[in-house]
């Protein structure tokens, strides 16, 4: 009977390690996907500061020295804009 029990003992063994091996991926693959949804949000928030600074600067190299801003580009004021409208919702010219 002890040869029996030590057989128990081996398979539950090897069962417990199977286990821990798959709670480790389990949380190995969690933190890789935590991981790569940060990335994706800090690549998107980078590409969208390029285009508006790639925006600003070639609407600056564009203007007849006027320094007025077109529609969807930001604006604080309607100072700022051509439309004479800056909208206090999108922070954006807007045409009226």
């Amino acid at each position: 009977m002890k040869t029996n029990s030590g057989k128990r003992k081996e398979t539950r063994r090897k069962g417990q390690l199977s286990l821990e091996m798959m709670l480790v991926l389990a949380a190995l693959v969690f933190f890789v996907g935590i991981l790569f949804v940060q990335m994706q949000k800090t690549a998107t928030n980078g590409a969208q500061a390029v285009e508006i600074k790639a925006q600003d600067f070639f609407d600056k190299l564009n203007n007849s020295g006027e320094g007025l801003k077109r529609n969807g580009m930001l604006c604080s004021s309607d100072d700022e804009c051509k439309s004479g409208y800056c909208s206090s919702v999108s922070g954006k010219c807007e045409a009226q």
